[in-house]
């Protein structure tokens, strides 16, 4: 009985100080987890999704004491007992304390779509082919170079790292369909893989991100191909270098644990470098681009980025008017649902 009134007075203590610290300490503004603004009691009741009382309770949770603070403790913990993770169905904890990234339990961007639970049919990917080729014939009827690159998610470079419930089953995720019906598509995952067993990492732990040497041995396949229309590029070596500076990393972020990993970044040393470089590139592309750049800019001497998600597969227009002697489209394989657009033939004649 004494025991339960301990309890009850620890618990209260604990809800009082709760509520002193919800008044007292300042409210920032920015969560630090999420990336975003945290509620305001401003325009209470007119948020054009949430009534009165939703925008109160998202209010209070937003600023709520410690909060992520108690997020980090409670996913270490569920780790430490568990073995493994799973904040919102977002962030699996696997093997080695590598985290993956799985959207949510149904969604095609999540883990279930690399096993097949989602394939693509048929029409679909004739269409997605279909829409590659226009791109393609095109630049190529307008001598410019086309490549595609679709850069793979870490699950599907480092299974073996996933948590053990899924490292026996085999992937056969969109991905490995479409580049086994239109081989010319790099396999970056084939190249991914086997350049992974001289035991350097390709894609950070904690991160969702390939580093500088995953991406250089993207670009270093491409550059095969570009050879064969640019011969006078010749081939270029690098090696990885480990560098103790700090860089945020997104997976870790998501479940309260930046602060709790050792956190160094990867750079590149290169041993040998084109003497020529090709002109002027045009590259769509996502976040995968940022650690591409290193090895890119020992290929080309202007480099033009649009990101798909303001400007689009860019038009035409836009090719020929910026005078591209090569066109690159690069999407991570969970963004590669932007191929599913309608582009007609007759958009690129």
């Amino acid at each position: 009985m004494k025991f339960k009134y301990i309890l009850t007075w620890i618990f209260l203590f604990f809800l009082s100080m709760q509520l002193i610290f919800f008044f007292v300490l300042k409210k920032e503004k920015i969560d630090s987890i999420l990336k975003r603004e945290k509620i305001t009691l401003r325009n209470l009741g007119h948020h054009e999704n949430k009534n009165v009382y939703q925008h109160l309770d998202a209010y209070v949770s937003d600023h709520f004491p410690f909060k992520n603070q108690f997020i980090a403790q409670s996913n270490w913990l569920f780790k430490g007992v568990f073995h493994e993770a799973n904040a919102n169905n977002q962030v699996l904890w696997g093997e080695n304390d590598w985290l993956f990234y799985n959207a949510t339990i149904n969604d095609e961007n999540g883990m279930n779509e690399a096993f097949g639970y989602k394939a693509l049919s048929n029409r679909e990917l004739k269409k997605i082919i279909r829409n590659i080729h226009t791109i393609k014939n095109w630049c190529h009827r307008n001598h410019i170079y086309f490549e595609l690159l679709i850069c793979p998610n870490k699950h599907s470079v480092y299974p073996e790292n996933l948590p053990y419930s899924y490292q026996n089953k085999q992937q056969k995720s969109q991905l490995n369909q479409l580049v086994s019906h239109d081989t010319s598509i790099i396999n970056l995952i084939k190249t991914l893989r086997d350049s992974k067993k001289s035991n350097k990492d390709l894609y950070y732990r904690w991160d969702t991100h390939w580093n500088q040497f995953g991406a250089y041995l993207a670009v270093k396949e491409m550059t095969h191909r570009l050879q064969k229309k640019y011969p006078y590029i010749e081939p270029f070596e690098a090696k990885m270098i480990q560098v103790n500076k700090y860089r945020e990393m997104d997976l870790a972020n998501m479940i309260g644990l930046n602060g709790y990993f050792q956190k160094s970044d990867v750079h590149l040393s290169f041993t040998k470098v084109p003497t020529q470089r090709i002109p002027n590139l045009m590259i769509v592309h996502d976040s995968f681009l940022h650690s591409m750049m290193p090895s890119l800019e020992k290929i080309f001497n202007k480099i033009t980025s649009k990101t798909y998600s303001t400007d689009g597969l860019l038009s035409p227009e836009i090719l020929l008017r910026e005078n591209v002697d090569v066109y690159i489209i690069e999407l991570v394989e969970r963004y590669k649902g932007v191929l599913f657009g309608d582009i007609h033939p007759d958009f690129y004649k």
